[in-house]
């Protein structure tokens, strides 16, 4: 046993350590981008509360798709710090994720029966977001080669989706069950 781990622990000696040097660009301009869209998203909310205010299903739609934003945010802030501690990022934040998906589907199912066919597609499609959270999740356990791949991958989506998300929910009617007519 002695000497298994003496090997092991010369060919980790002998491996290349990872350079998180070429990511730190990138999780600089995710930190950037996803503070601007959460910011932006966050104030049109405010303006636009009677869209999301009067219904808990559309709250957790609005939190959806603001936590989409903020977990590439505080995602890329994470892996930042000194020694970039990517695995706890990945970790905390799939559990955030994983965490407003059930709070989704908990207010979903408190108004089921009144629910409009848009809250039920937003309810449906929260099984895709458990899954990208998962994924961000267990990134946290792969080696960072691959860990960080797709991590990375997942937040970009996140990006994509979160302003889509909101976008979806401000041009939605909140009383017709139609897209509004009216520019905003």
């Amino acid at each position: 046993e002695g000497v298994i781990v003496i090997i092991a622990l010369a060919h980790a000696s002998l491996s290349p350590a990872f350079d998180y040097t070429p990511w730190t660009l990138f999780f600089s301009v995710v930190a950037g981008l996803s503070a601007t869209l959460f910011s932006v998203m966050f104030i049109t909310f405010q303006l636009r509360s009677g869209l999301w205010n009067g219904s808990r299903a559309r709250r957790a739609v609005a939190t959806s798709a603001l936590g989409e934003l903020m977990i590439p945010l505080f995602a890329s802030v994470i892996f930042l710090m000194a020694s970039h501690p990517w695995r706890i990022a990945a970790w905390i934040m799939g559990l955030f994720g994983i965490a407003v998906i059930a709070w989704h589907w908990r207010s979903f199912i408190l108004e089921n029966k009144s629910a409009p066919k848009f809250d039920r597609q937003q309810a449906k499609a929260g099984w895709f977001s458990l899954s990208v959270y998962l994924a961000v999740f267990v990134s946290g356990f792969l080696n960072p080669r691959t860990g960080i791949y797709i991590l990375a991958s997942i937040l970009i989506w996140l990006l994509f989706s979160g302003a889509s998300e909101a976008w979806l929910l401000l041009t939605y009617g909140k009383d017709t069950g139609k897209h509004d007519e009216e520019p905003f």
